[in-house]
């Protein structure tokens, strides 16, 4: 059985749940992932995938793949949401059973569309094949263009009514969702517990003690609705003000463009101390005595400034950057 998860955001995340819960009932199971970290969920192991270079064809990888893994009964591989045609390359080698979806953020409009609805609908078209659809998506214009392809296409929908209790936490509705299709049996409490326990513990606040700074890795939260939702559940969690460190791509300018709604609050909020911005298109940034424009050479100012003043330093917007990559490299080890 294959199952596709897609959509914006959590989608390695519910990956490498289903698989370690498949396994963990003696199932056999692998997932693949893809991003800033492709890899292979197998036996217990996260195998790496080596790209040789940028130019990779996302088809060619994922008959390789599941050629290697044909023996495996269950498949579950991530659909990476960068346009309709990359998507619709996976779908036509994959060939999903199930196709399983968090969400759909506002991301990504230079290639899945200016509106909710056309982004909604990007995915929405490559339904065809499929068994069913499962989402805990709640907004109801995408709701409306899933129900619209799946009549169309003859495709069951499953939409899960579940608020998050915090974020990410309905990655684990959809994971039953999922699982109670393919078994008819829901998830036990002890695997509600454990999936849980295990997504909050990846958003926590974590501190590194080298450094002696809090700090919250939100670099790959690409779009502003999960930044926003991250931020209002840390800032409710832990008391302490936050110093935000935000990079914008040269080849993002939408990216850009999407986050200044999120600036112009941002500077608004008290428990908001500073933000450094880093990179390119910054003309329309607000102009601000909060905010700050950095050369990518100075990093350490970054640190200084959070652990000199006892404030979090949230990494946001973008991760895929040398830059960011080596802010968080320097905070890894810390302990939530």
């Amino acid at each position: 059985m294959n199952i596709l998860v897609e959509g914006t955001r959590g989608k390695s995340g519910i990956v490498n749940m289903l698989v370690d819960t498949l396994e963990a009932r003696g199932e056999p199971a692998i997932g693949k992932i893809t991003g800033l970290e492709p890899a292979v969920f197998y036996k217990g192991e996260k195998i790496p995938i080596i790209r040789k270079n940028r130019k990779f064809l996302i088809d060619v990888e994922n008959k390789k793949i599941l050629k290697q893994y044909r023996h495996v009964k269950f498949k579950v591989f991530e659909n990476q949401a960068l346009s309709p045609y990359t998507m619709k390359a996976v779908h036509l080698v994959f060939k999903p059973d199930i196709i399983a979806i968090p969400n759909i953020r506002y991301e990504h409009q230079d290639t899945l569309g200016e509106t909710i609805e056309e982004q909604a609908a990007s995915f929405a078209m490559n339904f065809e094949g499929a068994k069913v659809v499962i989402t805990t998506e709640q907004k109801e214009p995408v709701l409306k263009i899933f129900r619209k392809y799946c009549t169309k296409y003859k495709v069951e929908l499953i939409e899960i009514k579940k608020e998050e209790s915090f974020p990410g936490s309905s990655s684990v509705h959809l994971v039953n969702g999922v699982l109670k299709y393919v078994f008819q049996i829901e998830l036990s409490e002890e695997e509600f517990r454990n999936l849980f326990k295990n997504l909050s513990t990846r958003i926590s606040v974590y501190y590194n003690y080298e450094k002696g700074i809090h700090y919250f890795k939100g670099s790959k939260i690409n779009d502003i609705e999960s930044t926003k939702n991250l931020y209002n559940f840390l800032k409710q969690k832990i008391e302490k003000p936050f110093c935000f460190i935000c990079y914008f791509r040269k080849d993002r300018p939408e990216r850009t463009k999407a986050f200044i709604p999120f600036l112009k609050e941002a500077v608004k909020d008290e428990r908001i101390k500073k933000i450094f911005i880093v990179g390119h298109h910054l003309g329309n940034i607000p102009k601000d005595a909060k905010i700050s424009i950095l050369k990518e050479k100075y990093p350490e100012l970054v640190f200084d400034y959070c652990r000199l003043n006892g404030y979090i330093l949230f990494t946001a917007v973008n991760g895929v950057t040398p830059f960011m990559q080596g802010i968080e490299l320097n905070l890894d080890g810390g302990k939530p």
